[in-house]
């Protein structure tokens, strides 16, 4: 391949990189708004039927139907929230595939040569063209790089890693929210209903 045709392959992945980057932060906006929907819609509901007059007014099984129905929005929230976070995984998997990629390109273009030592370099102290950081780990295959970077055991502060908070935030909300709301069925309705039926 000519010096061209290795350059053209080069800018298609990194335009391939940056769609799966700009994919990845779309997920992680989408999911946010829609889980923030979805707790304050819940929270909202909750609250609106235990000061509603028409809903305590309501015998003990009705009320428990609509408390359940209830509980379908953060399980709903669960579920979608585990569906985007998967949808996130596969798009950052991309983003650091094209990322290995270009890092051999980058290799082969000559990027990872020393630079000259004439003095007259703009950040003189950096011996490579690229940032030092390319350099602190080798990877031995394009997998075991995307697996690293999927790793967030270490504490990465890649994008992968720093997001996946947001996700996980969002599931305990909604297990948070899920069990509130189981508890304050069993404790505003139930409980007051069993020792009135039982006469305790």
């Amino acid at each position: 391949m000519t010096q061209d045709s290795w350059s053209e392959v080069f800018k298609k992945a990194l335009e391939e990189k940056h769609f799966f980057a700009d994919k990845a932060w779309e997920t992680i906006k989408f999911h946010t708004v829609l889980s923030s929907s979805l707790v304050s819609i819940t929270i909202g509901a909750l609250v609106g039927l235990h000061t509603s007059e028409i809903f305590l007014k309501l015998i003990i099984w009705k009320r428990l139907i609509l408390l359940l129905i209830l509980v379908i929005l953060p399980y709903v929230m669960m579920k979608i929230i585990g569906i985007g976070f998967s949808n996130f995984k596969r798009e950052c998997d991309r983003m650091y595939e094209r990322s290995a990629i270009l890092m051999k390109m980058e290799e082969k273009l000559g990027f990872f040569k020393n630079r000259d030592k004439n003095g007259n370099l703009i950040l003189s102290e950096d011996k490579t063209y690229l940032s030092p950081r390319f350099f602190e780990k080798k990877w031995k295959s394009t997998n075991e790089f995307r697996k690293d970077m999927l790793d967030c055991s270490d504490g990465k502060n890649n994008l992968y890693c720093n997001m996946e908070k947001i996700f996980q935030l969002f599931k305990g909300a909604s297990w948070i929210l899920i069990c509130s709301i189981l508890i304050i069925t069993i404790g505003l309705h139930l409980v007051p209903w069993i020792i009135e039926y039982f006469g305790y």
